[in-house]
């Protein structure tokens, strides 16, 4: 059964590339507006570092290395996470999730994994850019267990984030609209842009635990940077089970509670 989903979502990533390649184009203009993006981004971190040497610890190359993080994640969830996010509240408002729920397979790994937009991956790339001249520039000794850690916390952070977002879209199974709701999170996920330790820590502990941002980004930059403790690894594994095991509730709560079109 296994076998089967991950061939399963491998032909759909595959057919979703198909259509993609048809517009390449769409390629050119994403990768100018991440460059501007980007740009922009690593003019705001020259600015704030004209007047200071470092940001509560962390360094300008480190500040680098943070925002690539950032660029990286924001991409990812923008390639795999929303564009599946956005078509399951829409067929959820319509009652087209029928068409979902019929099918011989697991309806949350379906609607997680049909559709994907390719051509935001250069965000990924970007990022990708900044986090390694960010390690190269900085003075932190990056280790291979430092680079392990990084791709575990990167990968466990994005988990605990597309938890946190699947749980928001649940919700439209009870509202009419959830565009505010989505809207807000992109609010709030800019404030990963800068590291968690320079606010206060009610809002440090809301923006790791409330919308956990912190782990997605905060923690692969602190593992990258040689600061990472094994004890913020612990915590965010079990954060990681815990919000899968709640959002698998949600979803199946949010179900009984749906009409569809053949209802």
């Amino acid at each position: 059964m296994r076998v089967h989903y991950v061939r399963l979502a491998r032909h759909l990533l595959r057919v979703q590339v198909m259509n993609d390649l048809q517009y390449r184009a769409n390629f050119f203009i994403q990768l100018f507006h991440s460059a501007l993006a980007v740009i922009a981004a690593v003019a705001g971190v020259l600015l704030v570092y004209r007047h200071i040497s470092e940001l509560n610890g962390w360094s300008r190359m480190e500040m680098f290395v943070l925002l690539g993080v950032f660029t990286m994640v924001s991409g990812l969830l923008r390639v795999f996470v929303r564009p599946n996010l956005y078509r399951m509240a829409t067929d959820i408002n319509r009652g087209s999730l029928d068409f979902v729920l019929t099918k011989p397979v697991d309806a949350q790994l379906l609607l997680s994994i049909r559709q994907v937009d390719v051509w935001q991956g250069t965000n990924v790339l970007a990022g990708a850019g900044l986090v390694t001249a960010g390690v190269l520039g900085s003075s932190s000794r990056t280790g291979p267990v430092d680079l392990l850690l990084f791709a575990l916390t990167a990968a466990v952070g994005l988990f605990i984030l597309y938890c946190f977002l699947f749980s928001l879209v649940c919700t439209a199974f009870w509202l009419v609209d959830i565009t505010e709701v989505v809207a807000l999170f992109e609010s709030v996920y800019e404030a990963s842009r800068w590291p968690l330790t320079i606010y206060p820590s009610w809002l440090r502990y809301a923006l790791t635990f409330v919308v956990p941002v912190g782990f997605a980004v905060t923690l692969p930059a602190e593992a990258v940077t040689a600061r990472l403790s094994m004890t913020a690894v612990a915590v965010e594994l079990c954060f990681a089970v815990a919000a899968f095991w709640l959002t698998r509730r949600f979803f199946h709560s949010g179900l009984r509670r749906y009409s569809g079109a053949s209802a």
